[in-house]
């Protein structure tokens, strides 16, 4: 957990404020995964776009936004397919 902390930085205020696409953008396989144990959160429509994309595989995972330290293995599954 320390050696994780070490390397988190502030997170870019222009994640908030930059417009959102009209549309999501159109290239590859995507996959959308929710992290349902973060709340509140601002990311419900972008996983609701996401869900109802034909273009988007939607996952879940019951946890909080840093997946990747919460549920390792799960993020490498979903990486891997």
């Amino acid at each position: 957990l320390a050696s994780f902390l070490a390397r988190v930085v502030p997170q870019s205020f222009a994640t908030f404020s930059s417009p959102m696409p009209a549309s999501l953008p159109e290239a590859g396989a995507k996959t959308y995964v929710f992290a349902t144990g973060y709340s509140p959160t601002r990311f419900e429509r972008y996983a609701h776009a996401a869900a109802v994309d034909p273009g988007w595989e939607y996952r879940e995972l019951a946890g909080s936004h840093w997946l990747m330290f919460s549920h390792p293995h799960e993020v490498a599954e979903l990486i891997l397919a």
